[in-house]
């Protein structure tokens, strides 16, 4: 069933259900629609938002920093200061964050040029991300948003992506060094190093899986299904006639929880019928107050037993300034 759907049995399996119990589309139907009551689920421009990685980023306060974090990026504060404040006279060494190397100019494109904050063009900068999962990211965000809070925003992207860097060569530096050539070695500091590949790492991986394959071009089938479906269900073009006038439940009861699901991509739609009032007025035996509830076990399913409660030790989250959330039994 689809996972956006609103009860227990989201994202199983079901057999056995009978036709009597599936109804389609209805397209061009006013009559069935009104006499079909819709359950509750997220469409889905809904679940694609949620599940975006734009959007799960947005959402960094639900992903507090952790130690490791914290040891990463603590050491490396004044750089990210400096990076956050975008100081004129603060010049930072390409070799101390290689991010910098985004913003010179061609004549500037040498391994310790000086480069201020005065070239950066964010967008470029907050694009990379290689190597890092989607809770490392927001976990950086977190921290950086929690040292300066009163910063520019602009500026915390070039300091943003600083940090991915640093917590890539902190994650790796024992890979990085292990594979130093002769001709690497003769680089003066292997921190150096460690960040310069590091930094390739984070540009070479981004659109890749964490260890740098491509990401195969799995097509989620639930999703496109259900998003023809809507298409068909929802469609207030003049085609889908008199039915596409928010038909659905009219002759019963309100849709459930009083779900209105009729503000999608559809109504942005540039063939829209407009329809009447009189359209819109509930049958004779409809019931304002009854709230339609999800049918459990809508394919006749026997249910496992349930296991017998097994004692858990509590789990407490400690908050700490310096070292992010940690978890501990008690």
């Amino acid at each position: 069933m689809w996972r956006g759907i609103k009860h227990e049995n989201a994202g199983k399996v079901l057999k056995e259900i009978p036709p009597s119990r599936m109804v389609d589309g209805l397209w061009q139907d006013a009559k069935r629609r009104r006499k079909t009551v819709l359950g509750k689920f997220a469409r889905c421009h809904e679940v694609y938002e949620k599940e975006s990685a734009e959007n799960y980023l947005e959402d960094w306060k639900q992903h507090p920093f952790d130690a490791e974090i914290a040891r990463a990026l603590k050491p490396h504060y004044q750089v990210l200061e400096q990076l956050a404040q975008a100081q004129q006279s603060a010049e930072i060494p390409i070799s101390d964050a290689p991010v910098l190397s985004l913003f010179q100019s061609n004549s500037q494109q040498k391994p310790e040029a000086q480069v201020s904050d005065s070239k950066a063009k964010v967008p470029a900068a907050a694009y990379y991300c290689g190597g890092l999962t989607l809770d490392d990211q927001a976990r950086i965000l977190n921290w950086i948003y929690t040292k300066f809070p009163n910063f520019n925003p602009v500026h915390l992207e070039v300091a943003a992506a600083h940090a991915r860097t640093l917590l890539v060569a902190y994650q790796y530096q024992d890979e990085f060094l292990e594979n130093q050539s002769q001709t690497d070695q003769k680089t003066p500091l292997n921190q150096h190093y460690v960040l310069q590949k590091a930094w390739q790492r984070l540009v070479e991986f981004t659109g890749k899986t964490v260890d740098g394959k491509s990401k195969p071009r799995a097509a989620d089938v639930d999703y496109e299904a259900v998003n023809i479906l809507e298409e068909i269900m929802f469609d207030r073009t003049h085609e889908a006639g008199i039915a596409g006038k928010c038909q659905w439940g009219l002759d019963v009861a309100p849709l459930e929880d009083n779900w209105f699901p009729y503000n999608g991509p559809e109504s942005q739609h540039n063939n829209l019928r407009d329809g009447t009032e009189s359209e819109l007025e509930t049958g004779p035996d409809y019931q304002a107050t009854v709230q339609i509830e999800a049918t459990i076990d809508p394919g006749n399913e026997k249910r496992a037993p349930r296991p017998r409660p097994r004692l858990k030790r509590k789990i407490d989250k400690v908050e700490n300034i310096e070292y992010g959330t940690k978890k501990k039994l008690v």
